[in-house]
């Protein structure tokens, strides 16, 4: 090549407007995220199954509990269930009931499947006072959500 002349194979490696679709991520699993009342409604129907659920099993450990007498035991029992639940049905499921309802999952951040590290942190994360009110900072996920990066997604997200 004669000096002064330009070879434009040289460029291509240097050339900005390349394609670099290939190294885009896939699709945004914020845009398949539930509303937020769908998330509300998980909570209040996790709940109420939670109460349920408590109330039996205290119930029949303690037959002679009557409803007007809230012992620590009965708020112990509670707990136990509400974080059993949620850590049971999201680590085999990717869903607790509410979510089957919603047609809504969990999934890690990238869209893969949570690991059991990842649901343990989700759970424990719930226990944070006011947690629920990250969800109202204007984003599609919360705080057990961001602390444990997985995210509740609808069903038909593909990763």
């Amino acid at each position: 090549m004669e000096q002064g002349m330009h070879d434009d194979r040289s460029d291509d490696i240097l050339d900005d407007r390349l394609d670099y679709s290939f190294f885009e991520p896939k699709e945004d699993v914020e845009k398949y995220a539930p509303k937020l009342w769908q998330r509300a409604l998980h909570g209040v129907l996790d709940g109420m199954t939670f109460f349920w659920l408590t109330t039996f099993i205290f119930l029949m450990v303690f037959p002679g509990y009557h409803e007007t007498n809230l012992s620590n035991g009965f708020v112990l029992v509670f707990y136990f269930t509400m974080y059993s639940w949620w850590f049971i049905f999201e680590y085999i499921f990717n869903k607790t009931p509410s979510k089957f309802i919603t047609r809504t999952r969990v999934v890690h951040e990238d869209g893969s499947k949570p690991t059991i590290k990842d649901i343990i942190i989700r759970t424990v994360a719930r226990l944070i006072p006011f947690e629920f009110v990250s969800f109202f900072m204007g984003r599609s996920f919360g705080l057990h959500d961001m602390l444990s990066k997985t995210r509740v997604v609808k069903d038909n997200y593909v990763a």
